[in-house]
């Protein structure tokens, strides 16, 4: 059973090499030495392990690996480190929020490491003032416990869908299935966050005359140009949906997933949205539904005191109303998919880094384990989840 990265290996052309790279890990990060031998070494980065081989054929070609990603509690202070090292730093350190189930907001930044490998120093975060939390919907003005304190907690709250869910296509990939984007069609993309869900997308991506890709963030958008940086052409811009800087039908595709429940004006948005788009465009936006994973949670705990606080702003049960006074045809498309966790402990690491479970940080994991055991059939806890697609168009849909 696969349990995490064990180490990435690399390999250096020269001695000279070798000892760069030894005194940037060992000195400048600070990382320890796991064991070393006659043509390598093996350091420990605190959750994987780093190889480098002082054998190296030469000139290096380079390899299938993008970059070493490393968690940190601070990005800024490794970053200066870095700096006064005499290595390049690409990407400063910037916020981003990581649009995946549930988002992750974090702090980024890249450099070059001394065999020109690119080298990201990741730090999780509490979730920034945006209004509401994408899973929980808890109101910002609230206090809010850090979602995440460990990179294990991180991998914990994202792994639990790839680890337990019983529709092995990802969601993901069933969305862009929906996709037509025909030869020579211009795409706009709000809230593209990383890039991640074009990667695979080779054709989809060709197909496009103009490919715009766009996020509130800015610091998203650094994170989706390295994310995508073998392709040319493709635009990013900083966009609010709210106020879309472009001219009038400019687009027969325009996408938005899994972002408009965050939309302070809803309205405004899907008006320009409308605007944008060509008579004959078609406008694609992905969400969740009223009954999915964090509605089962707050049943569970209910005697407990824990609220039920799901963001409810644009949801598969709402999302049809919110979307027909902008799009005269709109088609919801429902993802299966649900989870069923044989690993009690698993579900119980999630429940403890979700935000906005009132007084769910006092109940002692003893009784949660307890709740947790008493709903399992045959070993097996069966936790619902709800999530779609919206397809709408600015004219009606032909058979």
């Amino acid at each position: 059973m696969i349990t995490g990265v064990h180490h990435i290996s690399m390999k250096c052309g020269t001695e000279e090499e070798f000892a760069r790279a030894k005194e940037f890990y060992l000195n400048t990060l600070g990382f320890t030495v796991k064991r070393e031998w006659t043509e390598g070494i093996m350091i420990d980065t605190g959750n994987c392990m780093l190889e480098i081989f002082s054998n190296g054929p030469g000139i290096r070609t380079k390899g299938a690996i993008r970059h070493i990603a490393f968690g940190t509690d601070d990005v800024d202070n490794i970053i200066r480190k870095v700096k006064e090292a005499g290595y390049e730093v690409f990407i400063e350190p910037n916020d981003i929020v990581i649009r995946s189930e549930p988002e992750c907001p974090a702090r980024m930044a890249f450099c070059f490491g001394p065999l020109g490998e690119e080298i990201e120093f990741f730090q999780e975060k509490s979730m920034p003032d945006r209004g509401l939390d994408t899973e929980t919907g808890v109101n910002e003005s609230t206090t809010v416990r850090r979602q995440y304190s460990t990179p294990d907690k991180l991998n914990t709250r994202i792994s639990i869908h790839s680890k337990y869910s019983t529709n092995k296509q990802g969601f993901g990939n069933w969305i862009t299935s929906h996709y037509q984007i025909r030869e020579g069609a211009s795409v706009l993309e709000l809230g593209c966050g990383t890039g991640e869900m074009w990667i695979g997308k080779e054709d989809m991506i060709h197909r496009c005359s103009r490919l715009v890709l766009s996020d509130f963030s800015e610091g998203m958008l650094e994170k989706a140009k390295t994310t995508l940086r073998g392709f040319d052409g493709i635009e990013y811009r900083m966009i609010d949906i709210q106020d879309i800087p472009f001219g009038d039908q400019e687009f027969d595709v325009v996408i938005a997933n899994m972002m408009l429940y965050h939309v302070p004006d809803l309205s405004k948005g899907l008006g320009e949205v409308r605007r944008v788009l060509k008579e004959d465009g078609t406008f694609y936006c992905a969400t969740y539904g009223e009954n999915g994973m964090m509605e089962y949670i707050y049943s569970l705990f209910r005697d407990y005191g824990v609220q039920n606080q799901v963001n409810r702003n644009f949801t598969l049960q709402n999302g049809e109303e919110k979307l027909k006074p902008f799009f005269p045809e709109v088609q919801r498309f429902l993802y299966a998919d649900a989870l069923k966790v044989t690993k009690i402990e698993d579900m119980i690491d999630y429940i403890y880094s979700l935000t906005g479970m009132t007084n769910l940080q006092i109940i002692p994991k003893n009784e949660v384990r307890a709740v947790l055991e008493s709903n399992m059939q045959d070993g097996v806890l069966y936790v619902p989840k709800e999530y779609g697609l919206f397809v709408a168009k600015k004219q009606g849909f032909t058979d």
